[in-house]
């Protein structure tokens, strides 16, 4: 749930941070293009007051020069001033007049020459390598006609008006920068200046810019970098202003703030989550106690009446208590029945699952006991002279002389039909042998329902010497059994002597 909210609360923050960069970019750019009309409209009127001056000095035939020089040092938007006839030849310059040969032999120039009205050129490069953008304007002789242009320069790898707008560097702290391309899409000043003149019309937003549109948009750059630009068109001259962030820039912002988050309200959750999981305990521990002793009683297990919890509802203690009533006598009619389940009904003795249970019990506590295999002699003939209920009693009556003569922890159980089995837990096999010859010799002098006594035959086997499972265990049992009966009935024989008499 609170990864959700995080994950919600990441997407709500870079929502909210796009959209304010979003209008701060582009009121960036507005104000910036504000700024750039004010300059620019401010230079050309400059220009203009110049090219009048200059008229005047033609009309007196007084030397232009002079004026150029003056015109230098009182300006702080160009870093040079030249004068071109319309021939094309430099008149006056702020440097020597040899420098600007090559600016005036440039393509741009030719073009100011041809228009005869206020220009401002695209970048250009100069034979030198410098990359110049030129700013005219025309001047008119005292006849009225044209005479050749004004021109300031603009160096854009030099300080110049556009260092002056925007500063030596316009990239923040956020990433976000700011950079001025003219009407074809040239770039004319870039933090990097080694991108300077060069032509990003291919970018969606420039396209935009340069159209005349203002606005914002996220953008891929010509680099195929993701910014959120805010863009606006400067009047004036033309140029486009675009003021943009790093979209990546933004997206760690927002992890910034949701770890922040997350520092914050980490450890309310995990305190308030321990709280819950503990007032959950409290409140669960009377039911899980209730369950744990539901599910020792439906296992068969016998089970203690589970102790009394503090209880916090009253709801819950009333169900406590009554769950606990049913469990009472839940518990009281799984006894019986399992206790009928594993009692032999004729003879009240533990039945063959009793036996498997103890067998399986005592074999995984590798405990060593003997196990006696005991059959009635000639039985069938007792159900067959004197009936089976007479046959009933004699099974009764070997129970009891069993249980009677058996020690205390020994297990005596009806196996099936007329056997039974008795186990002898921590006996060796001749102490077992001398058990079950008491109970043989009892037998033998004790008058049985039949009116006469009966007689067994026995077979004795110990774990763990003579098998390693209960199911060989009782084979053993039953081999040394048969061989009692094989050898004349009414006795005994141990496993042990059937393995030396077969080697």
């Amino acid at each position: 749930m609170m990864l959700l909210h995080w994950v919600v609360s990441y997407c709500e923050a870079k929502k909210s941070l796009y959209n304010t960069t979003f209008q701060l970019n582009e009121q960036s750019a507005i104000k910036l293009g504000v700024t750039m009309n004010t300059v620019f409209r401010s230079m050309k009127n400059t220009l203009m007051g110049n090219a009048k001056h200059l008229s005047e000095q033609l009309a007196s035939s007084s030397p232009l020069q002079p004026h150029v020089n003056h015109f230098m040092e009182s300006n702080d938007y160009f870093n040079a001033i030249v004068v071109v006839e319309r021939s094309g030849r430099v008149v006056a310059a702020s440097a020597e007049k040899d420098d600007f040969h090559d600016i005036v032999a440039a393509g741009p120039t030719r073009q100011e020459l041809s228009d005869r009205s206020p220009t401002i050129s695209e970048p250009f490069r100069s034979a030198s390598g410098d990359i110049i953008v030129l700013m005219t304007y025309p001047i008119v002789d005292a006849q009225g006609e044209y005479y050749g242009y004004l021109g300031g320069t603009i160096h854009l790898h030099e300080n110049n008006v556009l260092n002056e707008i925007f500063g030596e560097s316009t990239t923040n702290e956020s990433g976000t920068y700011t950079y001025v391309v003219d009407g074809s899409g040239h770039i004319l000043y870039h933090p990097d200046r080694n991108r300077l003149g060069e032509n990003v019309s291919a970018n969606a937003v420039v396209q935009r810019v340069i159209n005349g549109q203002r606005g914002y948009d996220e953008v891929t750059n010509t680099k195929g970098d993701v910014f959120l630009a805010g863009y606006t068109p400067v009047e004036e001259n033309g140029w486009g202003i675009v003021v943009q962030t790093p979209a990546e820039e933004i997206r760690a912002q927002a992890v910034r703030i949701i770890l922040k988050e997350i520092v914050y309200t980490l450890p309310i959750f995990l305190l308030l989550l321990a709280i819950t999981i503990l007032l959950a305990r409290k409140l669960a521990a009377p039911f899980t106690l209730l369950a744990n002793t539901a599910e020792g009683i439906t296992s068969g297990k016998p089970v203690d009446s589970p102790p009394h919890h503090a209880i916090f509802s009253y709801e819950a203690h009333q169900l406590y208590q009554t769950v606990l009533l049913a469990m009472e006598r839940l518990q009281k009619r799984a006894e019986h029945l399992l206790n009928e389940a594993q009692t032999d009904a004729l003879t009240g003795l533990p039945n063959r699952r009793a036996l498997n249970v103890l067998l399986s019990a005592w074999m995984q506590e590798r405990k060593p006991f003997s196990v006696v295999a005991v059959d009635i002699d000639f039985f069938k003939q007792v159900n067959d002279t004197y009936g089976h209920q007479v046959g009933d009693q004699v099974l009764q009556f070997l129970a009891n002389v069993m249980r009677a003569n058996s020690r205390k922890g020994d297990f005596c159980c009806r196996y099936g039909g007329e056997e039974f089995i008795i186990l002898l837990p921590n006996t060796p096999s001749d102490e077992a042998y001398q058990m079950i010859e008491r109970i043989r010799t009892t037998l033998e002098l004790k008058t049985s329902p039949t009116g006469k006594p009966i007689t067994i035959s026995c077979g004795v086997a110990s774990y763990p010497d003579h098998a390693a499972t209960a199911h060989e265990l009782l084979e053993c049992a039953d081999q040394a059994l048969y061989a009692a009966k094989r050898q004349g009935r009414n006795r005994t024989v141990l496993y042990e002597q059937l393995k030396a008499d077969g080697a």
